[in-house]
């Protein structure tokens, strides 16, 4: 796999992270650095756009419009505790710890150990000394509950930053939320991100095969059934990839929600 720059856009967020946390302040030592770790991730499993995009690398989670109130529970609700479900290299919850969110209370899920592993060589950290937890499970494993009985209506916060989009139907995205009303408490935020359209639609993608969008009024239809209230939404605009219909509308869309029981 070649090794390219690193794109423009993330360069600003990228530096002030890996300058504070890791220590990396040279430009060429922090692109060799996030090209290794790149080429390692697509050692296993698929190559997903998010990585070959170094979307591994820095935090999408600051960016969004809800982040400050994420800050807000963690610095004045008791336990806070927040799962990122779908973590990846952990880069969200690192940043927030290096915001101020009590790491204590930081637990990341993903079904890749390969993932995790990565994000520890990534931010050069270890399980010993780094507070937040990271657990290898599969939010629809029958052994999911097991594993996470500790959390039983315990958590403040659930971010999905880059899963939502993987799911094909809205039945799938129903079992998703039924798992996360299991984990939050009353009043917990469910904050995430999303591929959207306007409508559920389903495309071809060139050699990619069919992809289904879950649309905006689908997923807000499906929160509100499933007991979530308060919905926030912010659309970005999204430019189409090369294999997309030039008539496809998908934007990106960051949303934030509340459980009630």
């Amino acid at each position: 796999m070649s090794s390219p720059p690193l794109p423009a856009e993330i360069v600003p967020v990228a530096k002030r992270f890996y300058a504070d946390y890791v220590g990396i302040t040279d430009p060429n030592e922090l692109c060799n650095h996030l090209n290794k770790i790149r080429a390692r991730l697509c050692e296993e499993g698929p190559i997903y756009r998010c990585i070959d995009q170094f979307k591994f690398a820095y935090s999408r989670m600051c960016q969004r419009f809800f982040y400050e109130k994420i800050l807000r529970i963690g610095k004045r609700q008791p336990s806070p505790w927040l799962f990122d479900i779908g973590c990846c290299t952990g880069i969200d919850l690192r940043q927030l710890m290096l915001d101020g969110y009590p790491a204590e209370y930081l637990v990341g899920t993903d079904i890749s150990r390969h993932y995790i592993d990565c994000g520890y060589d990534l931010c050069r950290d270890d399980q010993e000394s780094l507070p937040i937890q990271f657990v290898v499970s599969n939010v629809f494993d029958s052994t999911f509950v097991d594993t996470m009985s500790a959390y039983h209506h315990q958590t403040a916060v659930v971010y999905a930053g880059s899963l939502i989009h993987l799911f094909h139907s809205s039945d799938l995205l129903r079992q998703f939320l039924q798992r996360v009303k299991w984990l939050l408490r009353p009043g917990g935020l469910l904050v995430g991100a999303h591929v959207a359209s306007d409508h559920n639609v389903c495309v071809r993608r060139g050699s990619r095969g069919y992809k289904q969008y879950i649309g905006l009024i689908e997923l807000q239809h499906v929160l509100e059934s499933e007991g979530f209230t308060d919905f926030e939404m912010q659309m970005d605009e999204r430019l189409l990839q090369d294999d997309e219909p030039k008539d496809l509308i998908a934007f990106w869309l960051s949303f934030c929600a509340v459980y009630r029981l």
